[in-house]
């Protein structure tokens, strides 16, 4: 997926995913245990899904967390927009 090679190669220098729950906690076992969180994230987000998900992991392992979705709208990212159908 070309938006998440973006937001891998920004976050870690590499564009692909990393194999390491400290880079990303969706690939814990195991949640429970971590702080408080809000998952926020765009109707049109490249990563809404995955998002969720983890929201609902959380919840699911006892973490207080909260999930906001903002309908209609787009993500920004270091001055760039995406949508649901690609990069605009």
């Amino acid at each position: 997926m070309r938006c998440g090679r973006f937001f891998w190669t920004s976050y870690t220098g590499n564009p692909d995913p990393p194999n390491d729950e400290r880079l990303a906690p969706m690939l814990a076992s195991d949640l429970a245990g971590l702080p408080p969180a809000l998952v926020v994230t765009a109707e049109y987000d490249c990563l809404r899904d995955e998002a969720a998900d983890y929201a609902r992991r959380l919840s699911a392992a006892g973490v207080r967390s909260e999930y906001k979705c903002y309908e209609g709208a787009h993500v920004a990212a270091r001055g760039r927009c995406f949508s649901g159908r690609g990069e605009r």
